[in-house]
């Protein structure tokens, strides 16, 4: 099966809906990818992966009074690849969650804090043969990374 989507189009759609849902959020976005790049793969797979990391995001904010801003930035790297970053400035994960994030040894949904992170990286192995890559320090937010092949 050929199932190719407009990857633009899908990210806008999901930022709409998210924003429609998370009021009290400011997302804001740097899309710097072609028009008509399209991905291999299921939109709706690939939505639900965003939406994951745009809701971890927002909740990664320990407080509502506090200014919850999200960024995403899509770029293609200098190796050819479609990179999505999500960044928040939560709460952020110390050295052993971010380890245990990144080598799922545990069962989904096994902490219920991290599931969105832990969906969104097993959908991203699954189903786009592609990486989540974590950047995050406590008290200072985390930057989680999409990384796909073209």
């Amino acid at each position: 099966m050929n199932n190719r989507f407009n990857v633009l189009d899908a990210v806008r759609e999901i930022l709409v809906n998210r924003e429609k849902i998370d009021i009290n959020c400011l997302y804001t976005s740097q899309l710097n990818l072609p028009v008509q790049l399209e991905l291999q793969g299921s939109r709706s797979k690939f939505q639900q992966i965003l939406n994951h990391l745009l809701r971890n995001a927002y909740q990664s904010y320990t407080t509502a009074a506090r200014s919850q801003i999200v960024l995403l930035v899509a770029v293609i790297n200098d190796k050819q690849q479609i990179v999505i970053s999500v960044t928040d400035g939560g709460s952020g994960l110390s050295w052993v969650e971010k380890k245990w994030l990144e080598n799922f040894n545990l069962r989904l949904g096994e902490k219920q804090q991290y599931h969105h992170l832990q969906e969104a990286a097993y959908s991203l192995k699954v189903d786009f043969t592609a990486r989540l890559q974590l950047i995050s320090a406590k008290q200072r937010g985390t930057t989680v990374r999409c990384i796909f092949n073209l």
